[in-house]
């Protein structure tokens, strides 16, 4: 027995020890081999096409439908030329702020406002603090960034690349919870400030798309750089305060460092910063950038008559002007202050789609600071056409764009029936003060002087009917056009 078992043993040995069999292994072990370096190569090939898909190309197959003739990608052979950062600017942004020089904190600043015209968009100031406290990630496809539910603990800021904002929601009928895609982020978005401002938890999920590149920024460097600025080692904040007209005889030495009281806020483009200004406690203050007030009115269809077809509204018709040309004067305006700009033409901003179509200015707004009259209405200037809208169909107007210097919610302090409006971001950095700190420490003097210089706004009824005149007059005219 312990001869057959040794002999089997020595079998088995020399089995294994023989050329063949191991010849057999390699060429095995190396085709696994290839095949995985075949995968990696796909991914990245697929990583790499993917980054060139815009987010409109994700939803609409436009593109495959106008070039169907075509054997290959046109995408293929275009131009690459979006901006990146540089390595050294990778580096820097790497190290921990405390390391960071002034210089590299410099270049890093110029850096990425070259590469991402939203970060541009940000007082001078802020950029050097962002660049100061941000640092740089990257992220390859499927990486998941932000998750839904989990606390916010950092502010983003996309570099290059694509991200998919994603929410979880439970199927109605099989009660399975289900991923959906509901918006697309690509460079120069910002994500993750709302939890923070709200403290609450992340309401979606966001994924690279394919590599995506980011500017972070901590939760408690967000809120100091960008939503709390300190005022107190901040001479140049009274400074500018005091350089406001309408605040002279207000004593601004009144004004407290806490942020409970005033808040130092920069607001990015398209961010809503009030949606009813009425029932806002504050009164804003543009220090950098632009803000536009918007109010909401109700589109109606044109309404003709026979004598409104033969003669339409010969005061709208006189106060148009060519689109090309400009009014030697200030266009009339609701005057929130001495020293605000006049507000501009009334516009119509239901339908952002609808830039392509904008149609005759009938007053142009001045750049000059001199009128600053105040009418009972402001001009119209639409930016959509109301021609196959429905018959009723809310809409916001564009009451007054607020620039560097303009204070807004004087006029809820002094007239009671002021409407409500709406205050988006241009980008703009502002200062909130309390409605009713501010008035607690007005004098009587000082009311007075704002009851001069604050002029109320028309009623909701006047601008609705304005608006009605300047759609029939824009059918009358396409009618007549036509003929």
């Amino acid at each position: 027995m312990n001869t057959e078992g040794n002999a089997a043993k020595e079998v088995v040995h020399n089995k294994h020890r023989n050329p063949q069999w191991c010849r057999k292994f390699r060429r095995a072990a190396l085709a696994v081999q290839f095949v995985c370096s075949l995968i990696k190569i796909y991914k990245y090939h697929a990583a790499s096409q993917a980054g060139r898909i815009s987010s409109t190309k994700l939803t609409t197959s436009t593109m495959a439908t106008k070039k169907e003739n075509l054997l290959f990608d046109v995408s293929w052979f275009k131009a690459n030329n979006e901006r990146y950062i540089s390595s050294e600017v990778k580096a820097i942004l790497s190290r921990p702020p405390r390391n960071r020089k002034p210089d590299e904190i410099k270049l890093a600043m110029l850096a990425l406002r070259n590469a991402v015209d939203t970060f541009a968009e940000y007082p001078p100031d802020m950029q050097e603090n962002l660049a100061q406290v941000g640092w740089y990630e990257s992220f390859g496809p499927g990486r998941v960034i932000i998750r839904q539910g989990h606390i916010p603990q950092n502010f983003y800021l996309i570099l290059s690349g694509l991200a998919r904002v994603c929410t979880n929601s439970v199927d109605e009928q099989t009660g399975e919870l289900c991923e959906k895609t509901t918006a697309f982020l690509e460079k120069g978005r910002s994500f993750g400030e709302v939890a923070i401002l709200n403290a609450a938890r992340r309401n979606a999920t966001v994924v690279c798309h394919n590599t995506v590149s980011l500017l972070a920024i901590s939760r408690q460097d967000f809120k100091s750089t960008l939503v709390n600025r300190e005022v107190s080692n901040a001479p140049e904040f009274l400074e500018f305060l005091r350089k406001i007209d309408i605040l002279s005889g207000w004593p601004l030495e009144k004004i407290p460092t806490n942020s409970t009281v005033c808040l130092h806020a920069f607001f990015r483009r398209n961010m809503v910063i009030s949606r009813d200004t009425r029932r806002s406690t504050n009164i804003f203050i543009i220090k950098y950038g632009t803000v536009q007030v918007l109010k909401k009115l109700t589109s109606t269809r044109p309404c003709l008559s026979i004598k409104h077809s033969r003669a339409c509204s010969s005061e709208m018709r006189s106060s148009w002007k060519p689109r090309h040309t400009r009014s030697s004067k200030c266009s009339p305006c609701v005057c929130q202050a001495c020293t605000q700009r006049a507000p501009p033409t009334l516009s119509s901003s239901g339908g952002s789609q609808g830039l392509a179509s904008v149609l005759p200015v009938l007053q142009q707004e001045d750049t000059s600071m001199g009128d600053r009259g105040a009418s009972a209405t402001p001009s119209l200037t639409p930016v959509t056409n109301q021609q196959d809208q429905p018959s009723s169909r809310e809409l916001y107007i564009n009451l007054q764009t607020l620039k560097a210097g303009d204070v807004f919610g004087l006029a809820y302090i002094l007239y009671e029936e002021t409407f409500p409006m709406t205050l988006v971001s241009e980008g703009a950095e502002c200062i909130l003060i309390p409605k009713d700190f501010l008035k607690k420490h007005a004098n009587e003097t000082y009311l007075n002087t704002l009851e001069k210089l604050v002029r109320p706004y028309p009623s909701e009824q006047t601008l609705q009917k304005q608006l009605q005149e300047f759609i029939n007059w824009k059918a009358y005219k396409r009618t007549v056009l036509h003929k």
